[in-house]
């Protein structure tokens, strides 16, 4: 994957304006069945569910929810007394193909996804999310890569107290990441922190304790699942690697501790921009 978008919140409202029909809520992928340019492949992931390939379009029943208006009435008065709220997650994400070089010459708008009835489109207008600023998409012959240092972080045996209060620091570990790239393009690269474990703002939570990690650079911890900048080459002149310090800190959370072996693991994916 060459880039992709923050993840993005939105609470939707829908409403009937077939009377007092149900209807389920379809999400439509390149509603405008507009075709993508060269050297690029467009997906969108949402609610979890992933679309790697939009450029056929499809459909996709949103589980649970529907809209009704029961009585009927106008489109106004549905709104107004039967709308339906839901709240997705969505991003955006562009992988490399083939082999163009250049810029991207498709269009520079691109409509991702709608969200409509059973039926299709609607031609009243629904909720439709595009994304803007494709021509700024630069094919180089370059890459970067990516060293983290050391890749496995042990604590060590860990002595179980008898009580812990809430936040109660126990340990810290150091580590690194090395970027370097392997031509002088400009280009930025930004990263995410995720990992399968339950995870709570900036806090990686298991059996009564939590990790945090803490960004050395920008002086500040990392939230898990949030897109944070790692280097700008764009302004790093003839610098070839960068290396950024980081430290994972291990805290009691105040809860109850349960003897046993414990390996919660992160993954940094990284992204061009």
């Amino acid at each position: 994957m060459a880039w992709r978008s923050p993840l993005f919140h939105l609470q939707i409202q829908c409403w009937s304006d077939n009377g007092d029909k149900n209807e389920d809520v379809y999400l439509y992928t390149n509603p405008l069945k507009s075709a993508v340019g060269t050297g690029i492949q467009l997906g969108v992931v949402v609610n979890g569910q992933d679309f790697d390939d939009i450029s056929q379009g499809s459909k996709w029943h949103i589980p649970g929810w529907m809209v009704s208006c029961p009585g009927g009435g106008t489109s106004s008065e549905c709104k107004a007394n039967h709308s339906s709220f839901y709240t997705i997650g969505y991003y955006v994400k562009v992988r490399k193909k083939g082999s163009a070089s250049g810029t991207y010459q498709g269009s520079d708008t691109f409509a991702v996804f709608q969200l409509d009835g059973v039926g299709g489109l609607n031609v009243n207008g629904n909720y439709r999310f595009q994304i803007t600023g494709l021509k700024k998409i630069r094919f180089i012959g370059c890459s970067a890569n990516i060293n983290v240092t050391p890749t496995i972080i042990d604590f060590g045996n860990i002595l179980l107290p008898d009580t812990t209060s809430p936040d109660q620091f126990k340990d810290k570990k150091d580590f690194s990441i090395t970027v370097s790239r392997s031509c002088n393009d400009p280009f930025n690269l930004t990263a995410l922190y995720t990992t399968t474990a339950e995870t709570d703002g900036d806090k990686v939570r298991f059996n009564g304790m939590y990790l945090k990690i803490f960004d050395k650079t920008r002086n500040g911890y990392v939230n898990f699942s949030d897109m944070f900048q790692l280097v700008d080459f764009a302004n790093l002149t003839n610098v070839l690697s960068v290396t950024l310090p980081f430290s994972v800190e291990l805290y009691f959370d105040g809860s109850v501790l349960t003897p046993g072996e414990y390996s919660p693991t992160v993954t940094v994916s990284v992204f061009y921009n």
